[in-house]
């Protein structure tokens, strides 16, 4: 609801942070803007979570009505990421769930809301995509070119090359991630290449090896599995491939992102285990 709030004023009110496409075109975005955008889809891609849990048809259509006003402004800024990780999310959420149709009906009612609606909000949405594609972004194989595929490929080049064994395992210095081009003072964007960079081939697997703790903590639910437990494992599933997706483009660092994230995860551990509690009881 905040996030609709501010997003609306920054652009019906020209309130809030300027975000500049080219020197032509800028638009007052509110807090939607660059990693800000993360937490919102964020948000979006936990929606069956919220309208499951919520007892009111009404607030169940203002969260569903919100989340499209939210997921609109996202597609406004034409940040890949970001709109990709609600998709990410309820796919998760689709493929985990008993109730794949009913998961699926919903996304099929946004989809044709979103475009019954796309007339206020198309010609800005198309201007924005033209601007992005003139810069490359959607060209066939356009991923050769973009910053954080380079950066890894040139990282792991050197990481596994061992010329020096002790970087290699150990790394620099952690988040010391160094440039990927000499030409540019820009720091390794994604978190695989930062932490090869910085931490080394053992550092990267410890990363992995939590998140693969991450995967397991479920599984030491293993009573009856009640209709609350079964959303809230596939919430928390939904949660950890989103987390690994904007991984790819870069969230190590960014505070409000993980904070949200692992609050998100914490929530759903904790509701798992009330409601593991509750079935032993029974």
């Amino acid at each position: 609801m905040f996030s609709v709030f501010s997003s609306a004023l920054g652009y019906i009110f020209g309130i809030g942070r300027i975000f500049e496409y080219d020197v032509s075109e800028e638009q007052t975005i509110g807090i939607l803007g660059s990693s800000g955008l993360y937490s919102a889809a964020l948000a979006v891609g936990i929606l069956p979570l919220l309208l499951s849990t919520t007892t009111r048809r009404l607030w169940r259509w203002v969260l569903f009505s919100s989340s499209l006003v939210v997921y609109i402004f996202i597609l406004l800024n034409v940040r890949r990421t970001a709109i990709f990780i609600p998709v990410v999310g309820l796919l998760t959420y689709a493929w985990f769930t008993p109730n794949k149709s009913k998961i699926f009906s919903g996304i099929i009612v946004a989809i044709a809301v979103l475009l019954l609606a796309s007339p206020l909000y198309f010609d800005k949405l198309m201007s924005r995509y033209n601007v992005r594609a003139d810069a490359g972004r959607f060209d066939e194989d356009f991923y050769k070119t973009e910053n954080r595929y380079i950066e890894n490929i040139n990282v792991f080049t050197e990481v596994f090359s061992f010329d020096d064994p002790v970087k290699s395992f150990f790394g620099e210095k952690i988040y010391a991630s160094g440039r990927f081009d000499d030409k540019k003072s820009r720091m390794n964007h994604s978190d695989p290449a930062n932490l090869m960079a910085g931490t080394g081939i053992v550092g990267f697997l410890l990363y992995i090896i939590v998140y693969i703790g991450f995967f397991k903590f479920p599984r030491f639910f293993k009573h009856k599995v009640s209709s609350l437990m079964q959303i809230y494992k596939t919430t928390y599933y939904s949660l950890l491939f989103m987390s690994l997706f904007v991984s790819l483009n870069g969230s190590l660092m960014l505070v409000s992102l993980r904070s949200i994230l692992f609050l998100y995860l914490g929530a759903m551990l904790s509701l798992m285990c009330q409601e593991s509690q509750n079935n032993e009881s029974v």
